[in-house]
């Protein structure tokens, strides 16, 4: 878009929202609020060339479709690429 100000901005409520959403993901829900926070990571992550954890996110939905629920194996590796991009944000957002 070529304003920097406004990309730092929309990278740092990424990150906020991997936060919020990966804690949901991790705390006690069922498999309609697994669904719903996944399929948010996965438009938010598309929507910001985050494509590593859209593809895991749309595989957790593809889960949840087939068995009922997500693989714990694939909410901690979710997490962890999490982690990675918003390591990955914050060096970059730095002003």
């Amino acid at each position: 878009m070529g304003d920097e100000d406004l990309e730092r901005e929309i990278l740092m409520l990424f990150a906020e929202q991997l936060r919020t959403q990966i804690a949901r993901l991790h705390g006690p829900i069922d498999s309609v609020e697994q669904a719903i926070a996944l399929h948010t990571l996965k438009g938010a992550a598309f929507g910001v060339g985050a494509n590593r954890i859209g593809e895991i996110a749309r595989h957790g939905e593809e889960q949840i479709r087939q068995h009922g629920e997500v693989a714990p194996r694939l909410v901690d590796e979710l997490g962890q690429a999490a982690r990675e991009t918003i390591q990955f944000i914050e060096e970059i957002t730095r002003t």
